[in-house]
């Protein structure tokens, strides 16, 4: 089973990070031994695969199968309606990953808890009516706070997908999603999210003269660290992000 959870952990992408740690009371408090991704519903994984079923019902519209195009939209708004289900939580108003185990919401910050808004896999009058409550949880957090980008977690557990880390494609997330609000607050952070991020790309380039695969949220420009290897130059979703 242990390694069935870190086989899990690390087809995930998040490998490693606090978001796969159960401790004994359910908390993310743990390390490697403690990761139970097999325990977990993730949002991100939830919101990729109800976008994947939508684009099947459009592309089957695109070639003239509409019936089986209804078939992939049925299941894509079955997938979406189970998100909401099971991953929304109303009195916060924000997504959360699903504890199996103790069958609970893991009530902590990810930029992946905005991931169905990226995916576009919301509905309009969610969105609408929520998009107040969405940005008051963003900003109780306090994860958009830090001027080197968005951190991976507010977690120093030594992983790399954790604080201070900013990740090229989390922050990316985090802007998509704060545009889908179409609100002008958040927009506005949109802009301020990704204008930092630009502004700590540039000021590692001048530092080091090469990208790297992931910042520290905390200073500007300085290379993120933590996990089992040492930080990547290059770097392909880096150069892309930017």
């Amino acid at each position: 089973e242990f390694y069935t959870d870190i086989k899990s952990a690390a087809e995930s992408g998040w490998d490693f990070s606090s978001r796969w740690f159960i401790g004994n009371d359910g908390n993310n408090k743990g390390n490697l031994s403690t990761i139970h991704a097999s325990k977990i519903i993730p949002v991100d994984l939830n919101a990729i695969f109800a976008n994947a079923l939508q684009n099947m019902a459009y592309f089957q519209a695109l070639i003239g199968q509409p019936r089986k195009g209804a078939h992939w939209a049925y299941l894509a708004k079955q997938w979406r309606n189970t998100i909401k289900d099971v991953l929304w939580n109303e009195d916060d108003g924000i997504w959360y990953d699903w504890n199996l185990q103790n069958e609970e919401h893991r009530k902590y910050f990810y930029p992946s808890n905005i991931a169905p808004l990226w995916m576009g896999v919301v509905d309009k009058s969610l969105i609408k009516k929520n998009a107040p409550k969405i940005l008051n949880w963003l900003k109780g957090s306090h994860g958009l706070d830090y001027p080197g980008g968005v951190p991976t977690s507010l977690i120093r557990s030594g992983e790399q997908w954790d604080f201070p880390n900013a990740w090229p494609p989390l922050v990316s997330v985090t802007v998509n999603a704060l545009e889908a609000l179409e609100t002008e607050e958040s927009l506005q952070m949109a802009f301020e999210v990704a204008q930092n991020w630009v502004r700590s790309c540039h000021a590692g380039f001048e530092s080091n003269k090469q990208m790297f695969e992931k910042y520290d949220a905390e200073v500007p420009g300085r290379v993120g660290g933590g996990g089992e290897y040492t930080v990547q130059t290059g770097f392909g979703w880096s150069n892309g992000v930017i």
